[in-house]
């Protein structure tokens, strides 16, 4: 089982089709036949969540982090006391939403009830990678029982898609080629340049994203409906992602996938 936590829809959808891609390649390496396609990784799949997003890809949940926030203060720490905002944990001061994500996650672990899986938390760095300390050191501190990985987009989720991003035709690679004079750099091969604020910014990622594909040029999030045509586009080609990756945190999430989630659903020998 997989529980899933993300600042909103785009992050559920950045993570389900970057796990999705990186068993099916480690399946094709590995000899795991039945997993090589988005059917028998669906099926081996479960995701936990309280919003579902089956417009996105079936059978995918997550729960926005205000949610997750909301319901884990009305619940009730047996044993214990909840974390306090300030103290230490194992001897260090708390980072900034330390206590915060500790109480999240200790949520997330009463919802597991012992269940063997993995929490994936996907959050922007903002520009700013101290931002996401205190969630760190939540992590290492409270999981117990559950595999993590963190999915930290620097400095924007967006900046994933565009990343991924591949015009297919004259009028796309005009696209491009605008924003590579408009920003001095193309932006789908320096991803980790473009912004999360100001959002009136021309590297701003989000206006960068709707530019690429032709919109106009406002910061706003992807509508739910037209996330699955961009993880089709974007995140189908993991390897070229790991290729162009520099400093977004694509590479890392890879990375921690391979480790932490792949063993879940597939042996560790190869089937012949």
């Amino acid at each position: 089982m997989l529980w899933l936590i993300g600042e909103d829809a785009t992050h559920a959808a950045l993570v389900e089709g970057l796990v999705r891609g990186v068993i099916k390649r480690a399946a094709a390496q590995g000899g795991h036949h039945w997993l090589v396609d988005d059917e028998g990784v669906s099926c081996a799949l479960q995701w936990r969540g309280e919003e579902e997003l089956d417009v996105v890809w079936p059978g995918l949940r997550f729960t926005p982090e205000v949610k997750a926030w909301q319901l884990a203060r009305t619940q009730e720490i047996t044993p214990g006391r909840p974390p306090k905002p300030r103290g230490f944990i194992d001897g260090r001061p708390q980072q900034l939403d330390a206590a915060k994500w500790r109480r999240i996650l200790i949520w997330v672990q009463a919802q597991a009830g012992g269940d063997a899986g993995c929490v994936i938390i996907a959050c922007d760095t903002d520009g700013d990678a101290q931002r996401l300390s205190g969630l760190r050191q939540a992590l290492e501190a409270t999981v117990t029982g559950l595999a993590w990985v963190l999915a930290a987009s620097h400095q924007d989720a967006e900046s994933w898609f565009v990343l991924g991003w591949t015009p297919r035709d004259a009028g796309e690679r005009g696209l491009v080629e605008a924003l590579r004079g408009e920003l001095g750099f193309d932006p789908t091969a320096a991803a980790h340049l473009l912004t999360a604020r100001p959002n009136d910014s021309s590297r701003d990622a989000k206006r960068v994203l709707r530019r690429l594909r032709g919109l106009d040029a406002r910061s706003r999030a992807t509508p739910r409906e037209e996330l699955a045509e961009l993880v089709s586009r974007c995140l189908e080609d993991v390897t070229r992602l790991e290729a162009r990756d520099r400093e977004t945190g694509v590479q890392a999430f890879i990375r921690a996938l391979e480790e932490r989630v792949c063993s879940l659903v597939m042996p560790t020998q190869p089937m012949g």
